[in-house]
């Protein structure tokens, strides 16, 4: 018989539940609010600790409650608005799970553990799962980096009022921005990577509404400058302030292709937690290879 202290087994869950979401977020590239992350992970090890203390709660099959205790974590962190985003993300959640749980605890029987529970290093044990949380993650982002994304990447350069800014740009296959009227093709660009290209008018406009949610309010819109309605997948729709480019040069290898009068949409945040890029580039841009 051996006695399980309920605060070490909360500790323990949240430390582990926390650097799942943590992978899973950085997999998913989403915005890393740790705050919400360890929220999150708190949330599930309070739930753990919930059924494994309360006698009745101890009779629901295993089955059920790994189904249901992440749930909520995952709700609450990624706000996903259709099923389908929910179930790919708590496919990711539960497989990393398994992942870094049982990684975790194989290295911990190899590298010495006799089966005495009394003797667990709690400091030990967590050193193991933040190597394997490392790993995991350094693994995916290598993987990404150098077999996945080099697939998708050009390099751009793009023209306005006499100025010629350079972007590294990655081919998103799943952009489906067009302007409302005249059916233009949007590659989008971070509000960092372009500020240098505004003129005075359009950096004062941009920095006053980017973000802005009330756009009945706005009362005069410059010229050069079009707002593209959008909905993206996990985000709520809204508008991009769009900025019209006199000339786009897209480069793959040794080919490139000029396309004029092109808008690009502005978005707030980077792309990447890395920031490698800093354009998300419209399917309509590709290089034809052909040539």
């Amino acid at each position: 018989m051996y006695v399980l202290y309920l605060d070490v087994l909360f500790f323990i869950n949240w430390i582990m539940n926390s650097m799942v979401f943590l992978i899973a977020t950085l997999m998913l590239n989403e915005p890393l609010q740790l705050r919400r992350l360890g929220l999150a992970g708190g949330m599930a090890a309070a739930l753990y600790c919930l059924v494994v203390s309360v006698p009745f709660l101890q009779d629901i099959p295993a089955l059920v409650y790994t189904l249901i205790l992440p749930s909520l974590s995952i709700l609450y962190l990624y706000k996903p608005r259709h099923i389908t985003i929910f179930i790919k993300r708590w496919l990711l959640c539960q497989g990393l799970a398994f992942l870094l749980g049982g990684t975790t605890f194989s290295l911990w029987y190899m590298l010495g553990y006799k089966g005495n529970f009394e003797e667990i290093s709690i400091l030990y044990l967590l050193g193991i799962a933040g190597s394997v949380t490392l790993v995991i993650y350094m693994s995916f982002y290598s993987i990404r980096k150098h077999w996945i994304l080099p697939h998708f990447e050009y390099r751009v350069k793009m023209l306005h009022q006499g100025r010629i800014g350079e972007f590294q740009a990655v081919v998103d296959t799943g952009n489906m921005l067009y302007t409302p009227f005249k059916h233009q093709a949007v590659s989008v660009v971070t509000y960092a990577a372009i500020e240098s290209l505004l003129t005075e008018e359009e950096y004062l406009f941009v920095k006053n509404y980017m973000g802005q949610k009330n756009w009945e309010e706005l009362e005069q819109i410059p010229k050069g400058i079009t707002l593209i309605p959008f909905n993206s997948v996990g985000c709520k729709s809204g508008f991009l302030i769009g900025i019209e480019m006199e000339e786009i040069y897209v480069y793959r290898h040794n080919k490139r292709q000029d396309f004029k009068r092109c808008i690009v949409g502005i978005s707030p945040t980077s792309f990447f937690s890395d920031k490698a890029y800093n354009t998300l580039l419209h399917p309509e841009f590709i290089v034809d290879k052909g040539e």
